[in-house]
């Protein structure tokens, strides 16, 4: 029921910040699942090993690890994902440690918009 709701209003602020940007990070946690990856330029995935991934929502949710394995078993797994990436963040460390793969992103990014123009 929200979704429409929530898409419309997505729509409405990335218009706005449009030609304010050189780009726009459109967050969205469920975007194969949903099917929202048409809507998008580029897709970027943070993307971890899923021993690494479980025991992450193990300690932040504090849940069981046969809860989080269901969590993870009703998402896209790590391999679609990757197969709709076209920019690819390695998040395997402690999370504080990826600022230079951020950094080249950004780089990149800046890089794709000026030779758009």
């Amino acid at each position: 029921m929200l979704h429409p709701i929530i898409r419309k209003e997505t729509q409405k602020t990335i218009n706005l910040l449009f030609n304010r940007s050189y780009y726009i990070l459109w967050v969205v946690p469920l975007l194969i699942e949903n099917n929202l990856q048409k809507f998008a330029d580029r897709i970027l995935v943070v993307d971890v090993r899923a021993d690494i991934q479980l025991n992450r929502i193990i300690n932040r949710d504090k849940i069981s690890q046969q809860y989080a394995k269901n969590i993870l078993l009703s998402q896209a797994s790590r391999q679609r994902r990757l197969e709709f990436a076209d920019d690819i963040i390695e998040n395997n460390k402690n999370p504080d440690d990826i600022d230079s793969s951020i950094l080249v992103l950004h780089k990149h990014y800046m890089n794709i918009k000026k030779n758009n123009h």
